[in-house]
């Protein structure tokens, strides 16, 4: 999507800001590039930068639009650089956590402005399939929160003591630098539970199609909310808590609140936040770490089966970063080469017809796989289909035609003269599996995949498949760093998956990733390929 320009302005200028901050420039570099005549709007980093983009850029351009003068949306990577920056009254407007209240309010003057339309409760989520059903089932394991100074964070630990679980005695708490990434340990399996809210866990469960559950629920607080400072106009406060209130009462304003997981906002009340003047004493700030890496992947499998395989790899590639790295991904190839595009990933793993489009969005190889793969044509086992002619005038079930194997197979078909309109008709599906069930179905004679996703699926499956076909192969998929990693970060991120095939626990990882070993890449093989489009069909 194009946003208006005065918002692309806004973009820019928050890139700006966030970067220097995470260059420990000093902030008064980044003051200098907001232009004097606009307001600062400050968010608290709940959300990683790319989120709090995402989310209050539109919010941010909605109070423009009132206000007639440019909102400069803004934040930094922690909390302990958010107090500061409040403390010196640079923004403007701010959405600030409930615990900032009484230093927010009480202390520097700022003014209430509107308050979220809900309490704010963490919840202990687990995954679905978890065995785990109350708090008390945490005792032994480890439990991730978001960073130290969060009121989630503040909640959870507070409810870990009121039910006798102590940290580094009976129970492991470990805490990420966002929300997401707290999520995302439960979601592959590296933490037992998570303490977040119904907000950032709606857009993860959203983002990866995924489904967890609350086993405990905390007692409610007063929730976030917006302040103002008092040296913008009065009127110009009123219409900004006009407007903020009145987001819920028209469609695109709901739409723009439901993007971010908001209800709405109300008009504050001020004796709601008397409770956390004695909540309890703050949280150690020293206990969050680093900004986070985000290692996009191809959409191979089902979000779930994707985290489920990759998931496990990224405690090894974090440790070896020093930097929490993260998984993301997209329910389409169209939509996953649109992120890398727009270079949303950190480190991406993408197949080898898009090594020059990546390429040109910034990434740079990393490690490819060692053995190339095919577009394979698996039959049931007791198909009477021998041979590629066999399939004329029937169906032939394919991934989706911007997968790899889907194009190297069209072209196999090609090669047989069965790529005129009446020769076979082929279907696409969202994914591997789902063709693999089209042809158990039998709404399929042939489905195309290749022999690395039938190992990962059951053992029962491949024993019931038969290969009567191959296409030419392909180099293998590759690992791709963005220049805007680190040189340090991305040479200890090459050692660490070359070095898998050294140790058992690297070889299960190559296992559970399905594409063998990672070494060197041949530039010239990937170059040779023609990256494809779909205009080009």
């Amino acid at each position: 999507m194009i946003w208006p320009s005065a918002f692309r302005r806004n973009i820019c200028c928050f890139a700006l800001s966030t970067l220097l901050a995470l260059t420990a420039q000093p902030l008064a570099a980044a003051r200098a590039e907001v232009p004097a005549a606009g307001y600062r709007l400050g968010v608290f980093p709940y959300l990683s930068p790319r989120q709090a983009i995402e989310f209050f850029g539109p919010m941010a351009l909605s109070m423009e639009t009132v206000l007639k003068r440019p909102v400069i949306l803004e934040s930094v990577p922690t909390f302990a650089d958010f107090s500061r920056e409040m403390a010196a009254r640079r923004y403007d407007i701010a959405m600030i956590q409930p615990f900032d209240y009484p230093e927010v309010v009480d202390k520097l003057g700022y003014l209430p402005l509107a308050q979220y339309d809900a309490p704010l409760v963490t919840q202990f989520v687990v995954r679905e399939d978890s065995y785990f059903r109350t708090i008390d089932d945490l005792r032994g394991t480890t439990v991730a929160l978001p960073p130290a100074p969060s009121a989630n964070a503040r909640m959870a630990l507070r409810a870990l003591h009121d039910n006798k679980l102590t940290p580094g005695s009976n129970v492991e708490v470990q805490h990420f630098n966002s929300h997401d990434s707290c999520i995302h340990q439960v979601w592959i399996g590296s933490a037992s539970a998570c303490g977040t809210s119904r907000s950032p866990l709606a857009v993860f469960e959203q983002r990866m199609q995924a489904k967890l559950r609350s086993i405990h629920d905390t007692p409610p607080i007063p929730h976030t909310l917006f302040v103002i400072h008092p040296r913008v106009p009065a009127e110009q406060r009123k219409q900004l808590r006009q407007l903020i209130t009145g987001w819920s009462q028209t469609e695109q304003g709901r739409t723009m609140l439901a993007r971010a997981g908001f209800p709405g906002f109300v008009v504050p009340r001020p004796a709601d936040y008397a409770v956390m003047r004695n909540y309890g004493p703050p949280a150690n700030a020293d206990k969050t770490i680093g900004s986070e890496l985000v290692l996009g992947v191809l959409p191979y499998l089902p979000a779930r089966n994707l985290a489920e395989h990759v998931g496990p790899t990224l405690p090894r590639l974090s440790k070896s970063a020093g930097v929490p790295v993260s998984l993301a991904t997209a329910s389409t190839f169209e939509q996953f080469w649109a992120q890398v595009s727009a270079a949303k990933y950190d480190i991406a793993l993408v197949q080898p017809y898009e090594y020059a489009r990546a390429t040109k969005a910034g990434y740079q190889p990393l490690l490819a796989a060692m053995k190339g793969f095919r577009g394979v044509f698996f039959v049931r086992a007791d198909s009477p289909y021998q041979k590629l002619d066999d399939l004329r005038g029937n169906v032939v079930a394919m991934p989706p035609e911007d997968s790899a194997v889907s194009i190297r197979a069209r072209e196999q078909l090609a090669k047989t003269g069965l790529d005129a309109p009446d020769a076979v008709t082929v279907r696409y599906y969202v994914s591997h599996p789902t063709c693999f069930a089209a042809l158990a179905r039998g709404e399929a004679a042939v489905c195309v995949s290749s022999h690395e996703v039938v190992n990962m699926m059951a053992a029962s499956t491949g024993k019931e498949l038969r290969v009567i076909a191959e296409s030419d192969p392909l180099p293998g998929v590759l690992f791709m760093t963005h220049r805007r990693v680190a040189a340090d970060k991305r040479e200890r991120l090459r050692q660490e998956i070359a070095s898998w095939p050294q140790s058992a626990e690297g070889r299960r990882l190559l296992q559970s990733l399905g594409f063998g070993d990672f070494g060197p890449v041949d530039k010239s093989a990937y170059e040779a390929l023609t990256p494809y489009r779909r205009s080009l069909r």
